[in-house]
């Protein structure tokens, strides 16, 4: 046999060995289900990382992914709690987060490090050769320590700039995945205030069905003037119950690529502004996480995009062909495919048709006399314009003949006129019993949304009138009349109102033309808020007060606030200061500061300022007071609208001590650990500096896990024979305190 076949033989498992070692060690062996990929929306960040499934278990194994040494350990109550940072041979740092404990030659350091600086949280940095560890071997266990929903191992993979690289594009973080990605939702942005979706100044939501291999809406869409896109996608893995994020998208028009971004590596600097990227006002409206199909940042140096558009524009009486390709991280493609019409001018309804109600056997005849326009009809019901029922259609000519029968609940008829490629001129509805509701009965909402381009106000009815009412806004003394839409059968909305058109506004009205005239109005105490001017908002008599500093954000929007009132308060607590509702709630305002100011029968040491959410019915606190003054004013700052409270509490923290017990007798060798629960359902506790904890009047360093409420401190030694106290003091975020002692003894052998 020829040498260099001999030598290839003898290589070859040589070269084996090494393609296998090069792929990255899986972290655990709890599972290979994920709950979280890379990239995935969080509130105000990206994920850095993917989540490992442990089935609400603690105390899997953590395996060195790579031949490496630990370069850092880093413990706390809040955020990632007991983490470890794994220096890999080839630069990369892997990050394991949520720890229960470490190997044990890292629990005795930390025990050393925390004795030393007499602290449980810590953040220290290791020498390369101090801990050492080979591809596979144990540096620690999965737990639930930090914040956290539930047991889970978070992990991530950092370059050696230190940015959070993409784990599933690495070798050895494959996943069995043959599922494609499943577009649910595509929306379309106005940009500016000319700008127009189907001849209305606000974003169009479509539902999106698949049809064949793509997915597509049997919309077609007139677009005028510059307009954005976003899109609502879920990706699921093969036998995994989650629902995911994406790895890719692209967005062609006509063939050409106009945005691209994939979700490779995060830069943390841009962490924050993920709202450039993803659509905080979509999601807030429609419960579901969209993409921005655009990056709306004026100076764009987010690592995810690839290529780059603010807004689209074509505006050339013609048909354009939208791709969207959405991948994800097992390169597995799906595919919204849709066209829509750009006018050089919006389209107007020019459609003349005529109809005759004929009540006696239920049915209305349409009588169409432009052929250049393709109406389509639907049943409403004149309470809820989302219960819809398809009618039966007879066509005569180019004429129809529109079945309802004696239907009492769908009596409203929708007619959608479209020109004959499909793009949509307008929408009309038809009372087909000609009802004559009572005026006195009539009711409504106000509905006032902040876009980036301006500000639309709507007014959604109790009932369907039919009639065409106008809007006023009252400011400065002056009344300002504007048009109003009827976008479906119950609600009205206004064109888009330039911020400066609403600053000093103090009232808002829907007035009706019917005699006399039927007004509804809404009392508003809002302003402007701009980036090249300070910014001051007082309501409740000087109560409560907004501010921003000029030149601090390049943001712009309408902002009001108004007293409401919320019914989910616990007994033992007592509001203070409103509720007051700050708006808008669909839109991010930065660095917008609140000042409270509270009266003089509060006691402000318990007392914080709260806010409520709506979606959980609960309160949570905004600004922890522990150790307070006596201060009686209460400030924060925000970053959407939302609604706000003073809140006095004075009800301290329940504790129950789990070990020693009261009284009880131990052996020294049994007694190895002081653990207790401590929980306060209203301000809560944040973290270890709520709690102080001693034995013998000597300070112990403990652990305090947030999710479980459960605090833990491990007896080292053995203790002395005799009689022992341990003495607990515990304060919640509004400094309500209570002690406990507890005595025990140690047996004398």
């Amino acid at each position: 046999m020829p040498s260099f076949i001999t030598r290839f033989y003898i290589l070859l498992p040589l070269i084996v060995i090494s393609l296998l070692l090069s792929k990255y060690h899986w972290p655990t062996n709890s599972s290979k289900t994920l709950t979280t990929v890379f990239a995935e929306e969080r509130p105000n960040r990206y994920h850095a990382g993917i989540d490992v499934r442990t089935y609400g278990k603690s105390g899997y194994p953590l395996f060195a992914i790579e031949d490496g040494y630990i370069e850092r350990i880093r413990i706390s109550t809040k955020g990632y709690g007991k983490a470890v940072y794994l220096r890999l041979k080839d630069g990369n740092v892997a990050l394991y987060a949520h720890l229960e404990k470490f190997s044990p030659e890292l629990e005795d350091a930390v025990a050393k490090l925390q004795s030393n600086l007499n602290s449980y949280s810590i953040d220290h940095s290791f020498g390369k050769n101090d801990f050492r560890y080979k591809r596979g071997e144990t540096i620690g266990y999965t737990g639930d320590t930090g914040t956290i929903s539930g047991p889970h191992l978070h992990f991530e993979i950092r370059n050696k700039d230190g940015q959070p690289i993409n784990p599933m594009m690495e070798k050895g973080f494959e996943i069995e995945d043959n599922i494609a990605p499943v577009p649910t939702l595509i929306s379309f942005l106005p940009y500016q205030p000319e700008s127009t979706i189907d001849g209305e100044g606000i974003p169009k939501i479509l539902n999106l069905q698949k049809r064949g291999k793509m997915y597509t809406s049997i919309d077609t869409l007139s677009i005028h003037n510059s307009f954005q896109i976003a899109l609502s996608a879920d990706d699921f893995i093969d036998g995994q119950p989650f629902s995911y994020g994406l790895y890719r998208i692209e967005v062609f028009i006509d063939d050409s690529l106009y945005y691209e971004s994939k979700y490779d590596k995060l830069d943390f600097g841009f962490s924050k502004k993920i709202y450039n990227e993803r659509n905080y006002q979509l999601h807030k409206i429609t419960g579901s996480k969209f993409y921005n199909l655009f990056n709306s940042s004026a100076n764009n140096k987010n690592k995810f995009v690839q290529k780059n558009i603010k807004s689209y524009l074509f505006n050339d009486d013609a048909f354009h062909k939208l791709v969207v390709v959405a991948t994800d991280n097992n390169k597995n493609k799906s595919t919204v495919e849709m066209a829509f019409f750009s006018p050089k001018e919006p389209l107007k309804n020019t459609c003349n048709l005529d109809y005759e109600i004929n009540q006696s056997d239920g049915s209305v005849l349409y009588i169409q006399i432009d052929s250049t326009v393709t109406p389509s009809f639907f049943l409403r019901n004149k309470y809820d314009y989302n219960k819809v029922l398809d009618p039966e259609i007879k066509s005569f000519g180019v004429n129809k003949k529109i079945i309802y029968g004696q239907n009492k609940v769908f009596t409203i008829l929708e007619v959608v006129q479209r020109t004959n490629f499909g793009a949509t001129i307008s929408r009309t509805f038809h009372d087909l019993e000609n009802n004559q509701f009572n005026h006195d009965n009539l009711r409504g909402l106000f509905d006032i949304n902040s876009y980036h381009y301006g500000t639309v106000i709507s007014f959604k009815e109790n009932i369907f009138t039919g009639l065409d009412p106008f809007l006023s806004i009252k400011r400065k003394n002056k009344l300002y009349k504007h048009q109003l839409s009827r976008v479906n059968t119950n609600q009205l909305v206004s064109g888009p109102l330039g911020f400066n058109e609403l600053e000093g506004t103090t009232e808002i009205a829907i007035h009706y033309n019917l005699s006399p005239e039927l007004m509804i109005k809404k009392k508003i105490n809002g302003q402007y808020l701009r980036s090249d001017k300070d910014f001051v908002l007082i309501h409740d008599t000087g109560h409560i007060y907004l501010s921003r500093e000029k030149n601090r954000y390049n943001d712009e929007s309408f902002v009001w606030i108004e007293n409401t009132s919320v019914e989910n308060v616990l007994e033992s607590e007592k509001i203070i200061q409103g509720p007051y509702a700050i708006y808008p709630t669909t839109k991010k305002i930065n660095g917008l500061n609140i000042a409270l100011n509270l009266n003089d029968s509060s006691r402000p040491r318990h007392t914080g300022l709260f806010s409520f959410d709506s979606l959980k019915q609960r309160w949570s606190i905004l600004n922890p007071r522990l150790g307070a003054t006596s201060s009686r004013k209460l400030e924060t700052s925000i970053d959407r609208g939302l609604i706000i409270a003073a809140i006095e509490d004075t009800d301290p923290p329940e504790v129950r001590v789990l070990s020693p017990g009261n009284g009880a007798t131990y052996k020294a060798q049994d007694f190895n650990e002081i653990k207790f629960t401590i929980e306060d359902s209203f301000s809560g506790i944040s973290g270890e500096e709520n709690i102080e904890l001693q034995l013998d009047r000597k300070p112990l360093i403990f652990e305090y896990n947030s999710y479980r409420k459960v605090v833990t401190c491990k007896v080292k030694k053995p203790l002395n024979p005799g009689k022992h106290e341990l003495y607990l003091s515990y304060t919640d975020n509004l400094n309500n305190n209570k002690k406990t002692k507890v005595t025990f003894y140690i047996k004398d052998e």
